[in-house]
């Protein structure tokens, strides 16, 4: 048991618990799937700015450029990538 998961709904510790019971790859589809239905319900407007862009953005590279900064501009370049598996 997670502490503090006492003070959750029984439907939301009965989902926790489920989860937990679930492996890696189940557990990312469940996510994707809880995202999936978040949004179906979510304002459209809202919706629209928390979107994350499908295709790179054209960020050009200067002509002098760190490789931290480097790093930092394709972070920004690629925002559907996340940063972690990036490195």
């Amino acid at each position: 048991m997670i502490p503090g998961s006492a003070l959750l709904p029984p439907q939301a510790r009965r989902l926790l618990a489920l989860f937990q019971k679930l492996p890696e790859g189940a557990r990312a589809s469940l996510l994707d799937y809880a995202e999936f239905l978040a949004a179906r319900e979510a304002d459209p407007q809202e919706v629209e700015q928390n979107e994350v862009p499908r295709e790179p953005l054209a960020i050009p590279r200067p002509e002098k450029e760190s490789v931290v900064g480097a790093m930092k501009r394709l972070r920004k370049t690629y925002p559907m990538i996340d940063p972690d598996r990036l490195l």
